[in-house]
């Protein structure tokens, strides 16, 4: 979505975590941008941006972009969905992929729509029950009126090595119960999914160091997918936890 970003401290720059999320003809963008202000670690300054458009003939047409936050506190894995006809934000405080060990926990924001959303701070942290795993990235979907994430995490103890999981928030998104079954066995980074029509689960991942049949990748850095029944995978995911 965004050029190269300028070095506006001097420092190498970079935009990451981009966010999806679709309501009706319009399509949202987050975009998180990363300007380094010095050599020391973390020392960083973000700036969030929100892009709005729709899709002409397969073709992405921009209408709107926004500075929706900015400022020196650095999370990631922003995320945007609708829920109970609330617009939710969330984000992941979180240096878990890097130490194995450091997980400050989930924020949330809930506004009536995306104007207020952009100018609240009213975050609420939400309890996880997150068993041996600590999350690093997330992305957010519905499902028969509960909402659900991918959330990509680590082993408590182990870095470098995420595992993508199923969690199920509390109908008053109070709570996060993370299931202890990976949905995968491929080293991965963040993954999403949504859930069709037809109840069929698509889940989207990204490999890390994989080497799969078929991939032309160099470095191991693949997007694959796979597909399962909903009610089959959380039935298989209620049995094994």
């Amino acid at each position: 979505m965004e050029e190269s970003l300028d070095p506006i401290f001097g420092m190498p720059s970079f935009n990451s975590d981009p966010d999806l999320y679709i309501e009706g003809e319009t399509i949202y963008v987050l975009n998180r941008s990363i300007y380094r202000r010095s050599s020391k670690r973390y020392d960083y300054f973000m700036r969030l941006f929100l892009f709005e458009g729709k899709l002409i003939d397969d073709r992405f047409l921009l209408y709107n972009k926004t500075l929706f936050r900015e400022g020196t506190e650095i999370v990631g894995s922003q995320c945007l969905c609708k829920y109970n006809d609330k617009y939710i934000l969330m984000d992941v405080v979180s240096n878990s992929y890097n130490d194995g060990k450091s997980f400050s926990g989930i924020r949330m924001l809930k506004s009536d729509s995306m104007q207020e959303l952009k100018c609240s701070n009213a975050w609420q942290f939400i309890n996880v029950d997150r068993g041996k795993y600590l999350p690093w990235h997330m992305s957010l979907f519905n499902y028969n009126d509960r909402l659900y994430t991918v959330i990509a995490c680590v082993k408590e103890g182990e870095q470098q090595r995420c595992w993508q999981m199923l969690g199920v928030f509390s109908e008053d998104l109070s709570e996060l119960r993370i299931y202890q079954t990976p949905l995968t066995d491929y080293s991965s980074y963040r993954g999403s999914a949504v859930v069709d029509k037809n109840g069929e689960f698509i889940l989207y991942n990204t490999t890390v160091r994989e080497k799969i049949k078929g991939s032309r990748s160099v470095d191991g850095r693949d997007v694959i997918m796979a597909h399962m029944p909903m009610d089959a995978l959380l039935n298989q995911l209620e049995s094994e936890n």
